[in-house]
């Protein structure tokens, strides 16, 4: 006769187990509704972002006015540096966390502790190259701000695994809601020392603030733990991964940073600043679109990759949809770009219009180039993504040193041509392996270029009649035309309300049945 335990009994020894399995688990997002998961954290993601995006040009504007030139110039440097603290945060080795089909949790906590002792690493020696740094940029009146702010790359090291983990399991709507606090509280932060005088300094607490607010709220919200690390013989795998997706990341750093260096070497912090505030109003929709996506595209390229025609479909998706979002963004965006600056940071920064409508054409092209990497990635494709960055990242920034005898304008016309350049040899190396042809790459940009010159057209004729420089009503009136002409030309051809509304529908798709999700 089998012995029982009292009922009491039972559920105290039931109780603990769920919760300790919890933490140990690297997964724990059921796979069989993995579409609707997917297109649901991606708008999850998307609203979060405009949301953001709203509260840093806000705050954009206020710093910029309250800085003006000589001193914002300063936000060259914590540019590269939020870009080196996202390299960090998605990682190579984090980046494989997300691809693998599994993920023991003895892994999970090397790869942790290994981006860990890179941030402190990292954060080391950047404070001690400090003052190289700052001379390099033209701010040698800044060596103490460049050396606190290498404090984020000592933030970003512990969240890297925890955020790889939430976007593996499709917890969007934590990563959002953690990443919009930090804005919320850095931009506040911002503001107000700037307006106090801080100068420079605002853009630093700015940076370390979010990095502050953004490590201890993906710590708090991702359910896995560390414990104790596997051997070094089990993650050879991911540090090999790792180390291509990474060389791959350096590199774009290094892309993303040479140019500031050099319009503030050659032509002063006052140009820096033109050039600094040019890229941002580029930056600011890309990344705020981009960025996220990523967080959406990877995880579910990667799922689906084995079964060619969802792959192609969810390529082509994804190459729509940015395309759609941004493309008509940046051309209304450059066509009211005088007006923009002027109306919004004041007429000291009327340069940096026609440096914007140069880098629009290196928008257009990044938009695909973001998602040929994902493919590289998704596909496992990290070593041929390593070469070909290594193969083309040295032409970008020989770019650069190409323009300079032409000014700032000369370098960015330059970088613009040389990215635009690359889109199409880099889907040609990708994909073959990735089961992709030239097709997928033509349907998927065809209707999202025609919609946004229709736009572009619209409003170069609604300019001719109404000058956007006259204030706020009449640049809110012209953009208003955009984006009606943007909304009604998607409801009127058919074809654009098919592509939209397929993926409005991923959001009602009944569960995929697990059988057919790779494991």
């Amino acid at each position: 006769m089998t012995a029982t335990l009292p009922p009491s009994a039972a559920r105290s020894t039931a109780r603990p187990e769920p919760a300790k399995r919890r933490r140990a688990e690297t997964d724990w997002h059921a796979s069989g509704r993995l579409a609707s998961a997917a297109a649901r954290g991606g708008l999850v993601t998307a609203l979060g972002t405009w949301a953001r995006c709203a509260v840093q040009l806000v705050t954009v504007i206020g710093v910029t006015r309250a800085l003006g030139p000589s001193q914002y110039g300063f936000a060259a440097v914590v540019i590269v540096y939020n870009a080196g603290t996202e390299l960090l945060r998605g990682s190579g080795l984090a980046s494989a966390v997300i691809q693998r089909k599994r993920v023991p949790h003895g892994s999970a906590s090397t790869v942790h502790y290994l981006n860990c002792a890179l941030g402190v690493l990292l954060t080391a020696v950047l404070m001690a190259a400090a003052p190289a740094i700052s001379t390099v940029f033209g701010m040698g009146h800044a060596t103490r701000d460049v050396a606190l702010l290498a404090l984020v790359f000592l933030l970003a090291g512990p969240a890297a695994v925890p955020a790889a983990l939430l976007a593996r399991n499709l917890a969007f709507g934590r990563l959002a809601a953690v990443e919009f606090t930090a804005v919320v509280a850095s931009c506040g932060t911002a503001l107000a020392l700037a307006a106090g005088g801080a100068g420079s300094s605002a853009l630093v607490a700015q940076a370390l603030v979010a990095s502050a607010l953004s490590c201890v709220g993906t710590l708090l919200v991702c359910p896995w733990r560390p414990g104790r690390p596997a051997p070094w013989r089990t993650v050879r795998g991911y540090a090999a991964f790792g180390a291509n997706v990474a060389g791959v990341q350096a590199l774009n750093l290094l892309t993303r940073s040479v140019d500031k260096a050099l319009v503030g070497g050659f032509f002063g912090p006052v140009s820096a600043a033109l050039y600094t505030q040019a890229g941002q109003l580029l930056i600011l929709p890309l990344e705020q679109v981009a960025t996220p996506m990523q967080r959406v595209a990877v995880p579910a390229l990667s799922r689906v990759y084995g079964n060619r025609d969802a792959f192609r479909h969810c390529y082509r998706t994804l190459v729509s949809l940015v395309g759609y979002i941004l493309w008509p963004m940046f051309i209304t965006l450059a066509v009211l770009a005088d007006a923009i600056v002027e109306t919004l940071f004041g007429s000291e920064w009327a340069a940096a219009a026609e440096l914007f409508r140069i880098l629009v054409i290196a928008g257009v092209a990044q938009v695909l180039g973001h998602v040929t990497a994902w493919v590289f990635v998704a596909s496992g494709q990290v070593r041929r993504q390593t070469l070909w960055a290594v193969a083309t990242r040295p032409l970008v920034i020989g770019s650069f040193f190409i323009g300079i005898p032409w000014g700032v304008r000369g370098m960015a016309l330059s970088y613009a041509l040389a990215s635009l350049a690359m889109v199409l040899p880099g889907f040609l190396v990708v994909r073959r392996r990735a089961g992709l042809a030239v097709t997928d790459l033509l349907r998927a940009v065809l209707r999202p270029a025609l919609l946004s010159t229709a736009v572009g057209i619209v409003l170069l004729a609604t300019v001719a009649l109404v000058d956007p420089r006259q204030g706020w009503p009449a640049l809110l009136g012209c953009a208003a035309t955009a984006v009606l002409t943007a909304v009604g030309l998607t409801l009127a051809i058919p074809s654009v309300r098919a592509e939209l509304a397929g993926f409005i529908g991923l959001l009602r798709r009944a569960p995929v049945p697990a059988e057919k999700v790779p494991s």
